[in-house]
């Protein structure tokens, strides 16, 4: 056999044990908000900061709902009976606002997570 033919077999053999070795995959905390035509659940929500965490909006109502954030720059549409999964990266300590965009007149419809 040729070296040029063991390099290439050993490199591909390497190739194949490397990339075929477990990946641990990394939990990433999981919390959730409901919304229910106006109304916010929990109304106040406490996340660690600096860590990422997904969010799950779940729209308990009957109608359409908006989850929007300014803080975050988020705007996601939410139909009756759906449920969307957001990825917050990193939030630094603090207050982020939250609403129901649909029915922002309600005292209710307000939220806000905390990163601490």
């Amino acid at each position: 056999m040729k070296p040029s033919t063991i390099i290439t077999m050993s490199a591909t053999l390497g190739f194949f044990v490397i990339f075929s070795l477990p990946v641990q995959a990394q939990t990433i905390p999981t919390f959730k908000i409901s919304m229910n035509n106006g109304v916010v659940t929990p109304a106040r929500l406490e996340v660690p900061k600096d860590v990422n965490v997904k969010l799950v909006v779940t729209n308990k109502g009957s109608a359409t709902a908006e989850f929007e954030s300014k803080m975050l720059h988020i705007e996601k549409i939410v139909a009756a009976g759906a449920t969307v999964t957001l990825t917050l990266r990193g939030l630094k300590a603090g207050s982020y606002e939250f609403v129901d965009e649909f029915t922002e007149d309600k005292k209710t419809a307000h939220g806000f997570i905390i990163a601490k």
